[in-house]
């Protein structure tokens, strides 16, 4: 395995994120072409997604990404300080505490699924198309959770290839499932969500198979499959304010779809749409920050503190190899990406102006999500939770209210907040790295 704390950043970053950046190269192709079938159903079928993405689901991200987050910052400072026979203790009680977390998680969402739906609007089809995946879905939470810490793992002690295996094996299933449920079975929307369910379960398997066979320096025993409450609570809080991140970000998510849900299907669907779109973009952003987030966590597990900052500009800089391009793509072919999805045009009309404008501002907002992912990997999981309150819910709520008002904007003032917010969101974030006192958090 690679040592971090010495050689060429930015050919670590890369050896670590290109497995992930492939992997979801796949992954969100696979959630475009289930999209597109989708949207051959309709326009309730796309309203019905774009509601359950921009809600439920996008919780649900936010738990797994917490949890993630919790796990690379622990196990990559193990790893660092090559405290190795304690790795496997540490990572059962992660597994113990994710499959919790999702549980309750899933609970809630089902007692109050309902009047949730109901309160973004989703309304005859939509409802049932919404309920209907979302029951499905939430029957992944256990296999989910092993999946999430089982990525977490690996990827903090240098692996990104086992991962890419997994996904890949979970991309067959998708992809060969996608078009029999939805298409072939006529299941719609539930076709969707048991595509799903089955290729969760399918990389549950995998990675239970991998770390009880024993891989790196994992191999969990039954001697190790017990609680144990001091090494939990650790990580609990890690995971649970870098969950409180994703949260902080979903409330504004949230808020902002009931202000689009007011203008109706259309709206909704432009938004939606876009905003996979933009997801299909932080996919690839994503394994690249949580990449340079592990290298400097391993540096700081053995006290580089110059270079585990550096790491940051090089996360950076790498990330703008992927993000300029694909912005420059949704700029000069919004039209007849739109297209793809849907041929309404007002769909059209909307989603053509946010594409665009999303496109202008990815970049800018890439470089903050890198710096978020370095005090992630630094510990500090509670800054972004302030940084995304201020960004996303104290500027952009407002403005999304305010903006439409203005007759030059009319609704697309909505989309002009959520750019806004996002060109805030990065500003702070380059302040508080200049400032420095992130790099001396102590786990």
């Amino acid at each position: 395995m690679r040592e971090f704390h010495k050689g060429n950043i930015q050919s670590h970053i890369i050896y670590l994120s290109w497995p992930m950046v492939l992997a979801n190269l796949v992954q969100n192709s696979a959630s475009i072409f289930e999209l597109y079938l989708l949207g051959r159903i309709g326009l309730e079928a796309l309203a019905a997604i774009s509601i359950v993405m921009s809600s439920i689901y996008a919780l649900n991200l936010s738990v797994h990404g917490g949890l993630i987050n919790g796990a690379i910052a622990i196990i990559s400072r193990h790893a660092g300080a090559k405290k190795h026979d304690e790795i496997n203790r540490v990572l059962v009680q992660m597994f113990i505490f994710a499959a919790f977390v999702f549980g309750i998680f899933s609970f809630v969402i089902y007692i109050f699924l309902g009047p949730i739906l109901a309160f973004f609007g989703a309304q005859g089809a939509v409802l049932a198309m919404s309920e209907g995946y979302i029951k499905i879905f939430l029957l992944s939470f256990l296999p989910f959770s092993i999946y999430t810490i089982g990525m977490a793992a690996l990827r903090s002690a240098g692996d990104s290839v086992t991962p890419l295996k997994v996904i890949m094996v979970m991309m067959f299933f998708n992809i060969v499932l996608n078009p029999v449920f939805i298409v072939v079975m006529h299941l719609g929307v539930k076709g969707a969500a048991l595509s799903g369910l089955v290729m969760n379960t399918a990389a549950a398997i995998y990675y239970i198979i991998i770390f009880t066979r024993g891989i790196h320096f994992f191999k969990i025993s039954p001697a190790d499959i017990r609680i144990d409450l001091k090494i939990m609570s650790k990580y609990a809080v890690l995971a649970i304010k870098s969950i409180g991140q994703g949260f902080t970000g979903d409330i504004g998510t949230i808020a902002l779809l009931k202000i689009v849900s007011v203008f109706g299907n259309p709206m909704i669907a432009a938004y939606g749409i876009v905003g996979k779109l933009a997801y299909y973009l932080f996919m690839f952003g994503w394994p690249i920050g949580n990449s340079g987030g592990l290298i400097l966590g391993q540096n700081l597990g053995m006290k580089i503190k110059e270079r585990a900052k550096q790491t940051v500009l090089e996360t950076i800089k790498v990330f703008g190899y992927i993000s300029v391009p694909v912005s420059i793509c949704f700029i000069v072919f919004a039209k007849p990406i739109l297209q793809l999805f849907s041929n309404d045009p007002v769909v059209l009309q909307y989603g053509i102006y946010y594409l665009r404008l999303m496109g202008l501002v990815l970049p800018f907002f890439g470089v903050g999500l890198n710096i978020q992912s370095a005090f992630n990997g630094a510990g500090s999981t509670g800054t972004p939770t302030v940084v995304t309150f201020i960004s996303l819910i104290l500027i952009r709520i407002p403005l999304a209210l305010l903006l439409p008002a203005i007759p030059a904007m009319g609704k697309n003032g909505v989309f002009m907040a959520v750019a806004i917010s996002m060109a805030v969101y990065t500003a702070i974030y380059i302040i508080l790295y200049n400032q420095g006192s992130w790099i001396n958090k102590e786990i």
